[in-house]
């Protein structure tokens, strides 16, 4: 019974989250809040799993410097540091955008709290409605 109770809660809880997230969903271009959510985490996952990548490009490309200048080949160490270089600037490149991403998102982060203390709000008055009535309905009786 008490389950059963949880899931009704959750269900209208998820149809007011929607109700309230419906105008923001359509403005990002998502059908509801939670795939905007997964698409976030989606695309920080992504943007860790691409520096790990070129963090791990930049320690080869480190080590194959190490054993160039061993063997002092010049032109060898040039390539390998001009390829860091552009390892580099991709990871500025990748950390740029995903600081533009984030603070996109605690924008979106913003509004979506800003709606919620309003849909908050109006349930309040919503509640507040519902017992001025059950009280009128009981004085007319």
């Amino acid at each position: 019974m008490q389950s059963e109770t949880v899931a009704e809660l959750e269900a209208e809880l998820a149809k007011r989250e929607e109700k309230v997230f419906r105008d923001f969903s359509r403005r990002v271009g998502v059908s509801n809040i939670r795939e905007f959510e997964n698409e976030r985490l989606k695309l920080a996952e992504q943007y860790a799993a691409e520096k790990a990548a070129i963090v791990s490009q930049l320690h080869n490309l480190q080590q194959q410097i190490a054993y160039e200048e061993q063997r002092d080949l010049n032109a060898a160490i040039t390539a390998a540091q001009t390829k860091i270089a552009e390892i580099d600037a991709q990871e500025k490149a990748k950390q740029k955008e995903m600081e533009k991403a984030e603070a996109e998102a605690e924008k979106e982060q913003a509004k979506t709290a800003d709606a919620l203390k309003e849909a908050e709000k109006i349930n309040k008055q919503m509640e507040g409605k519902q017992a001025d009535l059950k009280h009128i309905k009981k004085q007319g009786s």
